[in-house]
């Protein structure tokens, strides 16, 4: 499960939350907050499980990012778009594994590729 904040942060939660079984935190940065020079806000998450792992795509109003996750935590985020979205105009189709961001002028459909990961 995942968490956007105001202030650019994801909270990323692994674990059994509905048993109550231990969970691990983890909080990352969007990582437009250096680029942009300020706090973009999270407006869009959504989880996309792959034959090689699992990966968070992440919107802000500036930028759309990716993030490999595992056991271990997650990964540094890799930047698939400059321009963000609104609040309310991401979405993931879960049967793709597509994550959808919009924009006034255009929509944009993200699959993330593992060959681009490294």
């Amino acid at each position: 499960m995942a968490i956007g904040v105001c202030d650019g942060s994801i909270v990323v939660v692994a674990g059994d939350i509905l048993r109550e079984r231990a969970s691990r935190l983890r909080v990352i940065k969007a990582e437009d907050s250096q680029a942009t020079g300020g706090p973009s806000p999270i407006t869009g998450l959504g989880f996309s499980e792959q034959k090689r792992g699992t990966y968070l795509f992440a919107s802000t109003t500036s930028s759309v990012y990716c993030y490999m996750t595992n056991k271990e935590g997650v990964g540094k985020g890799e930047l698939l778009d400059d321009r963000g979205c609104e609040a309310g105009c991401a979405a993931m189709n879960e049967q793709e594994g597509e994550f959808i961001s919009g924009r006034k002028e255009v929509r944009h459909y993200y699959i993330y590729i593992y060959i681009s990961c490294g």
